[in-house]
């Protein structure tokens, strides 16, 4: 199965050209790169196992399964990166637009509130419980 699996040609065009080479090179290349990402991440029985499955029987099947698992894996980041940064542009973009946060909204209300006095103060009051502030509660 090893001899079968390191003859196979891939081919893959590199600006145009067709270039072929034997699965065993992508093999060997996926190893180190593999061997390199434990190390990196304090993993190095992961990364002699990784070298090692090159030799070892049914190694191939090791490291495309450990190839899988490590692109998943760095596709998932990449995706909750992605949605950290959307989540916080989100959050940002009443800021954007000039429109206070809520928090902003009750802080100027209760600053309202405390410098008035009876009509203003009632309805000040009423806005500050519509618009969920908590000082406007307990009042």
């Amino acid at each position: 199965m090893k001899a079968a699996l390191w003859g196979i040609d891939i081919s893959f065009g590199v600006l145009g050209t067709g270039t072929e080479f034997p699965l065993g090179m992508a093999l060997v290349a996926g190893a180190l790169g593999l061997a390199a990402i434990d190390t990196t991440v304090g993993r190095p029985d992961l990364a002699m196992l990784d070298v090692a499955a090159l030799a070892l029987p049914f190694g191939e099947i090791y490291l495309i399964w450990r190839g899988a698992v490590e692109f998943t894996q760095a596709v998932g980041e990449a995706v909750e990166s992605v949605q950290g940064a959307a989540d916080r542009a989100a959050s940002s973009y009443a800021f954007l637009t000039g429109q206070p946060s809520a928090e902003e909204q009750c802080a100027a209300l209760k600053a309202a509130y405390e410098v008035s006095d009876g009509t203003t103060k009632i309805l000040t009051l009423q806005l500050a419980r519509q618009g969920g502030c908590a000082w406007a509660a307990g009042l």
